[in-house]
């Protein structure tokens, strides 16, 4: 008689006799490859978002560089965007808003001084659905903010609404930030002045 042991039965039939991986053996397997995943996985997440950071950064000094090319082509900044929710009561789609209809370019009078970056107004992009810029995360929360300082009270050289309103003379600043990173555009004449 042939006697035929356990190890020299095909693996069908090895299987098939019950023996396979055992619980603890599938443990320390998904262990391993969880430490495997998590090492791997944090420092992508670093450098994604580093991309991110870089990209926002590149976006910000074409916003300078658009708010430059506005203030020499027209004398004067734009005002702020309005979404209609957070910041003003009408939704402005991405272009600059004035505080009436009688007001305009000439007045230089903005519904408000502090609001989003008009990307219509300077031709940037990217900009989501309602065509505010958007920073390189694309989130709603993270448009890009904008400001610029008027008043009717206040007069810089006896000039009402200095930077909004048309004077090649005066000194124009403008601030845009997101999540920390922030540029600043100080304009007088034809030149910037950091």
């Amino acid at each position: 008689m042939i006697r035929v042991s356990k190890m020299h039965l095909p693996v069908r039939n090895r299987l098939a006799s019950g023996r396979g991986f055992s619980l603890i053996e599938i443990a320390v397997v998904l262990v391993i490859l969880s430490f495997l995943l998590a090492t791997i996985a944090v420092p992508i997440a670093a450098q994604l978002n580093q991309r991110r950071v870089s990209e926002t950064l590149r976006l910000l000094d074409l916003v300078q560089q658009a708010l430059v090319g506005y203030a020499s082509a027209s004398g004067r900044l734009p005002c702020p965007a309005t979404d209609g929710v957070t910041i003003g009561a009408i939704n402005s789609l991405g272009d600059e808003r004035f505080a009436s209809a009688a007001d305009n370019a000439a007045t230089g009078k903005c519904e408000y001084w502090a609001g989003y970056l008009p990307a219509v107004a300077l031709g940037l992009s990217p900009v989501d659905s309602e065509g505010f810029m958007i920073d390189a995360w694309g989130l709603r929360q993270n448009r890009i903010r904008y400001a610029v300082w008027g008043s009717d009270v206040v007069s810089v050289n006896g000039v009402l609404y200095p930077f909004t309103k048309p004077i090649r003379t005066h000194w124009r600043a403008a601030y845009c930030g997101v999540g920390g990173c922030y540029k600043c555009v100080w304009y007088r004449g034809g030149e910037v002045v950091r």
